[in-house]
């Protein structure tokens, strides 16, 4: 499918694309460093060829649509991933990206995500909300006052890109992460940096003494990996840990168990 952007604006297509169905969700394993075993997969947003949400990362990180498509384009990706992450296997986690502006907005969706978590027998402390590093700091106070009811019931939130622009020390501060993701700037060049192996050793134990697991991103080599490992990073996450892959790929599921599930109005 292929939509001429110039004749109908980000809005309009994505409002569309949404409307008729036409994203999926990818999965990408974060693996525990020492042994190779998943501990969880994030959830990645997906659309057609030719459209914005081939590229969804180009929308969040610099955001060209309004907050109410924001928002809707959020949750739909929220429960497309939850309702195909039942198919992880327990305990096993789900991590799924979401924008502050949505988050700021979504105190009241807090039972909507529990009721389908319940629906499929999903624990809360297995899903980890992750939020984007756009996030304005004048909103972080908010947004934890938005997420409480998510996180009294046992959802665990992860902060994104750690190290790279943003101001991560104060969100740190104020919304008490359990994961720490960190940006794959630091990663690439680990392997040959003394200096970057030891700041990024540094970090992870600054990560711990919070109650804050960090989680290395972008892993594309086996020495990045033994470097991150060296440092005490114990999770990791990149092209050489595992692709993004159609959850049939990681979780394939026999045809009685898809059925159930379609008839359950869980597969989309």
């Amino acid at each position: 499918m292929s939509v001429a952007l110039s004749s109908q604006s980000t809005d309009t297509v994505i409002a569309d694309l949404l409307r008729r169905g036409f994203h999926s969700v990818v999965f990408q394993p974060i693996r525990r460093i020492a042994d190779n075993s998943i501990y969880g997969y994030e959830a990645l947003m997906r659309g057609p060829a030719g459209t914005p949400l081939a590229e969804p990362g180009r929308i969040f990180c610099k955001p060209a649509i309004n907050w109410q498509v924001l928002h809707q384009l959020d949750v739909a990706c929220l429960f497309s991933a939850i309702r195909l992450g039942r198919l992880i296997e327990t305990p096993q986690t789900l991590f799924i990206n979401m924008h502050g502006e949505t988050l700021l907005r979504y105190a009241d969706g807090a039972g909507e995500v529990r009721r389908l978590l319940d629906c499929l027998h999903i624990a809360p402390s297995r899903l980890v909300i992750e939020l984007s590093e756009m996030t304005d700091r004048a909103h972080v106070r908010a947004i934890g006052r938005s997420l409480r009811p998510l996180r009294d019931a046992g959802v665990r939130l992860a902060l994104d890109d750690i190290g790279a622009r943003y101001a991560w020390l104060h969100h740190m501060l104020w919304l008490d992460p359990d994961f720490l993701k960190l940006d794959r700037s630091f990663v690439r060049g680990a392997a040959r940096s003394t200096r970057r192996h030891d700041l990024i050793a540094g970090m992870a134990a600054f990560a711990r003494s919070g109650g804050a697991e960090m989680i290395a991103e972008g892993i594309e080599t086996p020495a990045e990996c033994d470097a991150l490992r060296e440092a005490g990073i114990t999770l990791g996450q990149g092209y050489y840990l595992g692709l993004p892959l159609a959850a049939q790929e990681w979780f394939p599921v026999d045809a009685s168990t898809q059925a159930r599930a379609r008839v359950g109005g869980l597969i989309e």
